[in-house]
């Protein structure tokens, strides 16, 4: 907050000492005992102000010059307070009105009079806005001073008007000092300080010191505009303003105030200086007017170079070769990476024929009509030719031609795209494809995509008709009831009710695996089993499509069938003989036996299967014998476990006796 308090007040405080101080400056010059000035400075101070700051903060200028001027006039002037009111209101309208007018005119809230509407603003504002603002001031000044109204309007308005032209460009170009920080860099700080030099000595040789009339040669006041068309032209804004300043200092307060400005030697003091008054008007208003031609000529200059920079970088930066060519096929412009792709340098290529390039074009034959036909269209053509390089290789380019008008000429603006590395993917990608091709038929098991939207089958290779014995058009007729005709009717309920709502859960990448019954071409069933994947979705994410591989598992369906049936038959075998399996892993003291000998011991699968809890079904009077057995001969010495032995059955306490035998299987 107080940081934006300075930076606010300390431009408020510094345009309030240079108004009032203008004030002061203003009183120094003829006419004062009217009220009336020759030139009123502080009204360009204001209208600068104003111009150099945002809108809002005029309300804060406005009331700061408002008593900062009434308080000048009483303390500087001895000017009452009322007559203090009136002409400080018409200074202050004047501003107001007049950097409105600049402001709302220009649209614009950087204004520094470099632009021709700027100055015609500035003048307009001068003549138009300050004529009914001194109505005010004379009137004031006929009230309070007796004096012609004709007369205080005139002198009011020619003071003021000179203060709005000479000072308000002044002050802006001073603040902004954009310009002299150009003249610098623009090396243009000795031409400037030449012609200032040359400008105060002539200023001087015609108001301080002139030569008398009956020379031939004397000097004349007007032949100084002629010398201000030097910055105008040459130099900048700021140059100007500040010989205008410097005339008017010397014509002003020179010793030849009544100098003849129109070789008419009955004048009087007072007509004198109204006719320097209307002398320093004319003269700003030309070096303003040719200032800012000149100035927007600079600018439009400035623009065309820029953009012809941007240009130029664009054409020349751009990784794509470029190429202007004119109409019978001459090259006339490339740029680096153009020349680079071809390993040329580009003023080996320009001018040369692009047939030295292209190698199905010869200089001999005619135009193709093509590219005619694409001169009267303006429209893009994209094609692929073969380039020749500079080390005699052959190289694919692909195209994209225009045609555009340089002037009333036409021209082809190409693009070249080197598509060596395109042509190698792409035939690798090819071969990649035939060999992906060649996979999918070589491979036994069936690869398909299938849509579950629609039930149609999108992509199959040919493991279906290895599988099923149907062809691929076959699989396609069937349509959306494929599904429905070919599996088993028990599978497809499953399927209904269970598979496919498992679809909408899946994620991607998440394999779901299914076995199910398809019907062959011969009348039977085969065990399929199908591993799927979501191969593409819906905008909302519901799966669309399914990629997925069927593998015929009909003969691990029989081997697990008849391996069930075997298992079945050698449990019943050893419940009705009475005898029992087992296997025990001595390392992990854990055994694992057979339903035969869980029922021998009258034990179920929660017994703990361990050597204590095959000690602890032993006879006491065995139980000893039995560890040792078990330890010294079986483990250690590698031994047959052959023994027979007391046990006690868990489940109901009957002692039987019990034949094991083992042998010990090393790692």
């Amino acid at each position: 907050m107080k940081q934006a308090l300075f930076k606010t007040g300390i431009p408020v405080l510094l345009y309030t000492i240079v108004y009032i101080f203008a004030h002061q400056v203003a009183f120094l010059f003829p006419d004062t005992r009217s009220f009336t000035m020759t030139i009123w400075p502080a009204g360009g101070i204001a209208l600068a102000a104003l111009i150099l700051n945002p809108v809002k903060l005029w309300k804060l200028y406005i009331p700061v010059f408002f008593i900062a001027a009434v308080a000048a006039d009483m303390l500087l002037a001895h000017i009452p307070f009322s007559a203090s009111i009136g002409f400080v209101s018409s200074n202050i309208l004047e501003s107001l009105f007049s950097a409105l007018l600049i402001r709302n005119f220009c649209k614009s809230s950087l204004v520094n009079f470099s632009r021709f509407r700027e100055v015609v603003c500035l003048v307009a504002c001068a003549f138009v806005i300050n004529a009914f603002t001194s109505i005010i001031g004379a009137a004031t000044s006929v009230y309070f001073s007796g004096t012609s109204f004709t007369s205080a309007w005139i002198s009011w308005y020619i003071a003021d008007l000179l203060g709005l032209l000479l000072i308000t460009p002044f002050v802006v170009t001073v603040v902004k000092a954009n310009d002299f920080s150009i003249i610098i860099r623009e090396k243009k700080l000795i031409e400037s300080a030449a012609f200032l030099l040359l400008w105060t000595l002539s200023s001087l040789l015609i108001f301080a010191f002139p030569i008398q009339q009956q020379f031939q040669l004397a000097p004349h006041p007007y032949m100084l505009i002629a010398l201000l068309l030097w910055p105008a032209f040459r130099l900048r804004l700021q140059i100007v303003s500040l010989a205008l300043i410097t005339l008017t200092i010397i014509a002003f307060t020179g010793n030849a105030m009544n100098h003849d400005l129109i070789w008419d030697t009955s004048v009087n003091e007072t007509n004198s200086i109204f006719h320097l008054q209307v002398f320093l008007a004319f003269t700003a208003i030309i070096g303003y007017f040719f200032s800012a031609s000149s100035s927007e000529r600079r600018i439009s200059e400035e623009k065309n170079r820029e953009s012809e920079k941007r240009y130029k970088n664009l054409f020349d930066q751009t990784n794509e070769g470029l190429m202007i060519m004119s109409t019978n096929l001459i090259i006339i412009e490339v740029n680096n990476a153009f020349a680079k792709m071809h390993g040329y340098s580009i003023s080996e290529l320009i001018g040369q024929h692009i047939a030295f390039l292209d190698v199905n074009i010869s200089p001999d034959k005619p135009v193709d009509p093509y590219f005619v036909n694409l001169l009267k269209t303006n429209s893009l053509a994209h094609f692929d030719v073969n380039h020749r390089h500079a080390d005699g290789g052959i190289f694919p380019v692909r195209v994209t031609s225009s045609s555009i008008q340089i002037g009333n000429e036409l021209f082809f603006l190409t693009f070249h795209q080197d598509i060596t590395e395109q042509r190698k993917m792409e035939e690798a990608l090819k071969e990649r494809t035939q060999f992906t091709e060649s996979l999918l038929k070589l491979n036994p098991d069936s690869l398909y995509i299938y849509d579950i939207i629609k039930k149609t089958s999108i992509y199959s290779n040919d493991g279906f008709q290895r599988i099923l014995d149907y062809s691929i058009d076959e699989i396609q007729q069937m349509g959306p009831s494929m599904i429905q005709n070919l599996m088993h009717p028990d599978d497809y309920e499953e399927y209904l009710a269970t598979t496919i709502k498992k679809y909408s859960s899946l994620k991607d990448n998440e394999i779901l695996s299914t076995q199910f019954r398809m019907l062959h071409k011969d009348g039977n069933y085969r065990w399929l089993q199908a591993n799927e994947i979501v191969y593409r979705r819906l905008d909302n994410g519901e799966p669309e499509q399914i990629f997925g591989i069927i593998h015929n598992i009909t003969e691990m369906k029989e081997k697990e069938q008849q391996l069930e049936e075997n298992d079945y038959f050698f449990r019943e075998s050893q419940r009705v003989a009475g005898i029992g399996s087992y296997n025990l892993h001595i390392k992990d003291d854990c055994w694992v036996a057979s339903d035969g000998l869980y029922q021998v011991f009258g034990i179920d699968k929660n017994y703990p299967c361990t050597t204590q809890g095959w000690l602890d079904l032993i006879h006491p009077d065995d139980s000893t014998m039995m560890r040792n057995y078990l330890l010294q001969e079986v483990i250690e010495r590698h031994g047959l476990f052959n023994k027979e032995y007391r046990i006690i059955r868990f489940s109901d306490k009957e002692i039987r006796w019990v034949n094991g035998q083992g042998k010990v299987v090393l790692d």
